[in-house]
């Protein structure tokens, strides 16, 4: 019982309130930066954009994935099993490779896409809300962004 109580208060709490918190921020500059279609293309923005997207970028969700990693690093003895999820795994690869990106690309101008790169794992929002939802600790905790 306390071993569930600590996995939700601080891992799966706390990772669901980072995820929301990068959902909500990468919709918002996908709203102002997207094009028609509903893709964007880094070559295409104006410099305008490129700023609004820096900010975002280097603001919050670059610092929400380190967050969330340095969580992952500090509390996977919380996990479920020795064998962390294939979500968590895949995270953690979105995280570096997110974060090699960009470095190459802002400290060198050099176009980074040449470095592979899977995206945020959407799964791993699934995985944190099905910990929530299964788990009865007899109290019920609300993480918000």
């Amino acid at each position: 019982m306390r071993h569930l109580q600590r996995q939700i208060e601080e891992l799966y709490g706390p990772l669901l309130g980072l995820i929301q918190d990068g959902r909500v921020v990468y919709e918002v500059a996908m709203n102002r930066l997207k094009r028609a279609d509903g893709t964007m293309d880094f070559r295409t923005l104006s410099d305008e954009e490129m700023k609004l997207w820096l900010f975002f970028n280097n603001t919050y969700l670059l610092p929400t994935n380190r967050k969330m990693a340095k969580l992952l690093r500090e509390k996977a003895f919380l996990l479920d099993s020795l064998e962390p999820p294939r979500s968590v795994t895949h995270f953690c690869t979105h995280a570096i490779q997110y974060e090699l990106v960009n470095t190459v690309w802002q400290s060198t101008g050099v176009d980074a896409t040449f470095i592979d790169h899977i995206h945020f794992p959407k799964e791993l929002n699934t995985t944190s809300r099905l910990h929530l939802m299964t788990s009865d600790v007899g109290t019920r905790t609300t993480y918000s962004v």
